[in-house]
């Protein structure tokens, strides 16, 4: 079973590490994607996964967050609450609202109070990108906002639920089995 997963992880990273290779001009974006490629590769494929494995991989995606700044606030996002069983059985649900709640507010907020008569220069999470001098395709950041905050209502209705609705009793494992799934359908995308 170990030699399959080897193999796997393998195929999963080889192409992105081949690219890498023989590029005629390497540079640091490259090298980021492929950092954050074989990070996952190895989370994926690996013979004994862990929930806080996914840790391993984000750190590579915080690397992307001036590159892709959404889809990287996404996916971190998401490997936060596929941790919420493990969270749950240490007591920590109450750390994990208040710095969800924290990280959520936040580029809303830098968002909100940056001037717009000063040229921005930094990003917006939530619109996708660079918003240098308004730069930035407005429907294709309102259509992945949405997206973005629809995901966020899935998660939040699946953390009441385990909360707070009960699992059947044939069925005891029932929403961490549902948090996994739903993480997993967006860590894929």
């Amino acid at each position: 079973m170990a030699v399959i997963c080897l193999l796997c992880t393998a195929l999963a990273v080889l192409p992105s590490g081949l690219y890498l290779l023989f590029q005629k001009t390497p540079n640091m974006r490259s090298f980021l994607y492929s950092l954050a490629v074989t990070a996952l590769g190895f989370f994926l494929f690996s013979f004994q996964v862990h929930e806080k494995s996914i840790l391993l991989a984000a750190l590579p995606v915080v690397l992307l967050l001036p590159l892709e700044p959404l889809a990287s606030y996404w996916f971190l996002q998401v490997s936060t609450f596929s941790m919420l069983p493990l969270l749950h059985k240490d007591g920590l649900i109450g750390a994990y609202l208040g710095l969800t709640s924290i990280g959520l507010t936040l580029p809303r907020l830098t968002a909100a109070f940056e001037s717009t008569s000063v040229p921005r220069s930094t990003y917006d999470v939530l619109h996708v990108g660079y918003l240098l001098r308004g730069s930035v395709d407005r429907t294709q950041s309102s259509v992945l906002t949405i997206l973005f905050d629809a995901s966020l209502a899935g998660q939040g209705a699946l953390l009441l639920a385990f909360l707070y609705l009960p699992a059947p009793a044939h069925l005891p494992f029932l929403y961490p089995l549902a948090i996994s799934a739903y993480s997993f359908v967006f860590r894929r995308a």
